[in-house]
């Protein structure tokens, strides 16, 4: 039997090279930092190949007229692409974004394989802050996204039609020796009975739909574990971001009941993974009830060693963000 579902992804229209143009015209400054923030760590995709990279540097000292070498010599990345892609490379002196991805087989007999990509051919993908932020957007998003079961139906449907009326589809599924059916499977689903949820003052039903976030948010939880040794590290430039944590949490945890002491709160003075980790192995001790680390954007190595020493070196709950 085969199982499907419906699947999206979310390509931006705009390129990067659009994105680092903007930045720079609004924040001259600080625009190294802010791209970087802006880039590592997300999704790009290459319409040349239709191939996704994960961005891992930008690499400020390096444009399309930088030398690689290739099988064949020496050459350029406006060469290269024009040769081989017959793609005129508008900006020459754009940046390259740096993509590491990890090669098959041991990690003793294998290298990571590196990625120069350049911007003006690159567009993002997957939901950004500013996306995720923006309610309206995220509504009119939900609405593809969120399909119905009548939907997901004729999205297979559809799937169906495509695969059968495709020559090479069919010529492959005959080599194999498979055949696709319209019909799909029914099952007979089974009906719970409404849930109570239980509240430290108050029981209420969960209903049909299994919806009570709007008691979730004004009545006191059943136990609640009041917070009064906890730490926050964050960035300098963040400090504005762990004060509005900081509100956000006293105004919140109140109705349900949850007492918030203030935190330690720790500024780092640079986006290193050492001082993290220098600064959790010295606040860290046997009575703190959780470490909050709010990070300027999403990198899988920071937040690897973040974890690492949160659940192994020195075990205590931890949230980064």
């Amino acid at each position: 039997m085969l199982c499907c579902d419906v699947s999206h992804r979310i390509l931006c229209q705009r390129t990067v090279l659009d994105m680092l143009i903007d930045i720079y015209t609004k924040n001259i400054n600080s625009y190294q930092d802010l791209v970087k923030k802006t880039l590592i760590g997300n999704i790009v995709i290459t319409r040349y190949n239709n191939r996704t990279y994960k961005i891992s540097e930008v690499c400020f000292n390096e444009s399309p007229q930088s030398i690689f070498h290739t099988k064949t010599g020496p050459t350029s990345y406006v060469q290269y692409y024009t040769k081989y892609h017959n793609i005129n490379i508008k900006d020459i002196n754009q940046p390259l974004l740096l993509s590491i991805k990890k090669a098959r087989g041991t990690p003793e007999d294998t290298e990571n394989i590196e990625f120069r990509l350049v911007p003006e051919l690159c567009y993002l993908t997957g939901l950004r802050d500013e996306i995720r932020s923006n309610n309206k957007l995220m509504r009119e998003i939900a609405t593809y996204t969120r399909v119905t079961p009548n939907q997901r139906k004729l999205a297979l449907d559809k799937f169906y039609d495509n695969v059968s009326n495709t020559p090479a589809a069919r010529e492959i599924l005959d080599r194999w020796g498979l055949t696709l059916f319209r019909n799909l499977n029914n099952l007979k689903g089974r009906q719970l009975d409404s849930e109570q949820i239980y509240f430290g003052k108050k029981v209420v039903t969960a209903g049909q739909n299994a919806e009570f976030s709007k008691d979730a948010v004004k009545n006191e939880m059943l136990e609640a574990i009041h917070l009064n040794n906890w730490i926050i590290i964050h960035f300098k430039t963040d400090l504005r971001a762990a004060i509005s944590l900081l509100d956000n949490m006293k105004q919140c945890c109140r109705p349900l009941g949850m007492n918030i002491s203030k935190p330690k709160i720790i500024s780092l003075d640079h986006d290193r993974i050492n001082e993290f980790i220098d600064a959790l192995r010295r606040n860290i001790v046997m009575e703190t009830q959780i470490i909050v680390c709010i990070c300027p954007n999403s990198r899988d190595d920071r937040y690897s060693a973040i974890k690492k020493i949160c659940c192994l070196e020195l075990p205590v709950p931890s949230q980064v963000s």
